[in-house]
């Protein structure tokens, strides 16, 4: 069985807090100081020290920040069609990543202003969301050979970050994966170990909430090995 996706992946250096003192960030050719790097207002970002914010939403207490996407950007690649054509969607978790809120705002980059709030825990690193584009998550990629059977891949999809396709977690076998594509929920965003280096965080909707921009009662889970 194959779905539609919209994937992204990581710009090319990540960026964590100027507060954090480390040298092995320092030593690391793709890590940079968020004092040294540009960024402009309004671009999809994952995790970091800073997310724009438009007036009327704040930073919630007690979370950091996993995602802002600008959704005209991603708008483009929805074959579904259930995702607004414009403005914002903003992520943010608790330390476990098994709760969290998420915002939607309809404003443009003149709008926002940029919140800072400088941590170590999950998602300290940031990255811009470089390349969106259409793809296809096929759930046969979930298996692989073992001499001469299929057996279930446990981390298969684990390094992809999308939006829709099939639900990952590196801890649930194949009936616990299988149970959740037929249920009522898609997956709102996936963010993988290509930006986070270990673990995926998930969130997921129900197709009725997110026609109705309804964002109150999503599902977080992070899952790691």
């Amino acid at each position: 069985m194959k779905e539609s996706v919209i994937r992204f992946t990581p710009s090319e250096k990540s960026y964590y807090a100027k507060s954090i003192e480390s040298d092995f960030l320092r030593s690391q050719e793709n890590y940079i100081s968020s004092e040294l790097i540009h960024v402009p207002i309004g671009k999809s970002l994952i995790g970091g020290p800073f997310v724009d914010l438009p007036e009327g939403i704040e930073y919630p207490e007690g979370h950091t920040f996993v995602a802002q996407l600008k959704l005209k950007d991603f708008a483009k690649f929805d074959a579904r069609s259930l995702l607004p054509q414009s403005g914002y969607l903003y992520f943010f978790t608790t330390e476990y990543g098994e709760t969290g809120k998420v915002f939607y705002a309809d404003v443009s980059e003149s709008q926002l202003r940029r919140v800072t709030k400088e941590h170590e825990q999950n998602f300290f690193l940031g990255n811009v969301a470089q390349d969106i584009f259409a793809d296809v998550d096929d759930l046969a990629k979930r298996y692989s050979t073992q001499g001469d059977n299929l057996e279930w891949d446990y981390f298969a999809g684990s390094n992809v970050s999308k939006i829709y396709g099939y639900y990952t977690h590196c801890q649930y076998g194949e009936a616990e994966i299988l149970a959740r594509t037929q249920d009522d929920f898609l997956v709102l965003l996936q963010v993988g170990e290509d930006f986070t280096g270990e673990g995926v965080q998930s969130v997921r909707i129900t197709r009725e909430r997110l026609l109705n921009r309804d964002f109150g009662d999503c599902l977080f889970e992070w899952g790691q090995s």
